[in-house]
This record gives structure tokens, sequence and C-alpha cells, in this order.
């Protein structure tokens, strides 16, 4: 974390963070905030699926007593006004979201909301940007690619981690992979270098695909060649977000009962995108991870391979929130306050 500090220079001294709580790689934000020097740090916790409440209270105020931080964290389990009002910068995560209408009426109109993300990735259900707006709030994304975080490079391994799940070897595997840019093309990359035969539904060309280690067959599974192609395929990997046509599933670009007529006991892998999950279950195919992530998020967060990735992202989305909430507090408006966030972090505009 202190690493992560030096490297974005992040200085939250003076500043009010209002961020969540959340269990494992993801306890650490709120303690990021308050090594950076946040005054205060607000931090929302809720039950899940993946731990409780009380969990990941103990746990998070466990690892910031130990940064010797403690002190300046105040973890909730309910979004209070007074905790909304006095922050300086409300993060776009989890348990904050959504940040609709009537939490932005009790955010500070110099508050700044760093999405935390790339701003292609960004869902208008969960921030009320038209609000932020008349209100003077910048909203800004998060630059992925830049060499200190190169996010993205952690597809392929995400991927591998996917398919050892499924029961893969990866070494003679015929793997199908939905979907280009820069998910796909990094998993067709790592796939192919750890000995597998990889074929590409991908909006890219035959050549760019060949760069990257694959073999195109067509823009996506629709076509001829894509349904010979699939024929023998160990596992099919969706990674087609943000297009909303489900990849398998009725009205999709293939049903699993074709697909499995094709590729019998083929394991899907639900990496970003959407697929027919109650029609691949009537078709008696798998499909990894176990639990539905939805049609707009990972299936797994790149926080299963470890906590640097994630450690360096959200130190770097809390600088461009600084960078934007500095520039509010120091006079400048919303438009010059992102403006201001663009040289100064790497923000992303929305």
């Amino acid at each position: 974390m202190k690493e992560a500090l030096r490297t974005f220079k992040l200085d939250l001294s003076g500043l009010v963070v209002y961020t969540e709580a959340a269990n494992g790689v993801y306890s650490f934000t709120p303690v990021i905030a308050a090594l950076a020097g946040a005054a205060r740090v607000h931090a929302l916790t809720k039950d899940s699926r993946w731990a409780s409440a009380g969990q990941v209270r103990r746990d998070t105020m466990a690892l910031a007593d130990y940064c010797g931080v403690g002190g300046r964290l105040h973890i909730t389990l309910e979004k209070e006004r007074a905790d909304v009002a006095e922050s300086d910068i409300v993060t776009n995560l989890g348990w904050v979201r959504p940040i609709d209408a009537q939490m932005v009426a009790w955010m500070k109109p110099t508050a700044a909301v760093p999405l935390m993300f790339e701003s292609w990735e960004f869902r208008e259900r969960d921030v009320d940007v038209p609000a932020c707006r008349a209100k003077g709030i910048p909203v800004l994304g998060t630059n992925e690619r830049v060499p200190e975080i190169d996010m993205f490079k952690y597809s392929g391994p995400l991927a591998l981690r996917l398919l050892a799940d499924a029961g893969l070897e990866l070494i003679g595997n015929r793997i199908m992979v939905v979907g280009g840019g820069v998910f796909g093309l990094n998993i067709m990359r790592c796939l192919s270098r750890n000995g597998a035969e990889v074929l590409a539904a991908c909006p890219e060309t035959a050549a760019v695909a060949k760069r990257w280690g694959a073999r195109r067959i067509g823009k996506d599974l629709r076509g001829k060649a894509a349904r010979r192609a699939m024929k023998g395929c160990d596992a099919l990997v969706v990674s087609h977000y943000p297009d909303t046509v489900p990849a398998v599933g009725p009205g999709g670009m293939i049903g699993a009962g074709e697909l499995a007529a094709l590729a019998p006991g083929i394991a899907v892998i639900q990496f970003f995108g959407p697929v027919d999950r109650a029609d691949l279950a009537a078709s008696g195919l798998s499909v990894f991870p176990v639990h539905d992530p939805g049609p707009d998020h990972m299936g797994v967060t790149m926080g299963a391979l470890g906590p640097m990735q994630i450690i360096r992202l959200n130190a770097a989305s809390l600088k461009v929130g600084e960078a934007a909430a500095r520039a509010r507090l120091g006079g400048l408006d919303r438009r010059g306050a992102e403006k201001a966030a663009l040289k100064e972090s790497p923000a992303m505009p929305l």
C-alpha cells in the first residue's frame, strides 16, 4: 500500500473520504485512504455471500490498526447523510452504489466522484451523473492502461484461473474466445502462450487476431465458420462486454442446445459478458464461475489473482478523486476541476 501511495503521489491530508469496506483484497481500500493521510474515512459495509458485515468490520479494523490508522476509520452499516455530507471524495464502489439523486443532494458541491474503473465500463444506474453535474460535482473514470496499473494484462491469467476451475489443462485444449478489445486480445495471447489452440470470434481482423495468437473464424458466433470451428472445442470464453446480446442462449449468438450438440461437454467461461445460464443448465453444460456475476460484471474480479493490482487501481482512483476535489476546493468549477484532474492524475473523462 505504501508503494502505491508513492507511485501515485497520493496525499489525502485534510480530505474526508466516503468509500466501502469489503472482504478479502477489498478491505485495503479504506486503509489506503487513511494511510494517504485522509482526515476521516467513512467505509460502508453490508452482509454478503462472501462475508458478514461483522467479519468485514473486524478484518478491516485489524488491518487499519496494524497500519496505525484505525482511529481515522469509521465503518458503518448504513448510508448516513452526515457522513456523505462531510466527504470530499465519494467512491463509486459496490456498497456505496447507487450514488442516486438523494445521495447527491447530501453531498457538498466541492466533492468529487472517482468511478474506480475506466469510463467505458460506466453503468447509468450506478451514478446519477446529471444530478452531479447540476451540482458541480466532477465524475471521472480511471485510466487502467497507464504503465503503473496496466490492469488488462491480468485478463489472461484470470482466464487461466477460471479455465483451471473448469478442469482444463490448457496444453492441447481447443478454446474459442468470443470478443476482442483489451480483454479478449490479452486472453488470446495468454492462452496461446500456455499451449492452447485459440480460435477467435472477434471484431478485429484476422491479422490482428493472429498477432495475438489466435485464428479468427468470424466477428461472433453466428456464422457457419464459427459453427464448424466450434466442433471439438473444450471451452468457450465469453468476453464481449459491453455487447448486450447473450453469447449463448435464446435470441443470442448460439443456443445452448446447439452448442452442446457441436461440442459435447464444453465448458463455458463467463469472463465478461452475458450468457443465459438457465439455457446452459437445461442443456447440461457447465458455466464458470458457479455464481452468476450478471451481464455487466466480470465473472471474477482481478482481486482473485492477488492484492497488488487492486491496491494500485484503487490508489490511482483515489488520486483522481484527490485531484478533482482539491481543484474544486481551490475555486475551479466542475469543468475546470475535471480538466485539472486529467492533467494531474490518471483520470479519464466520462
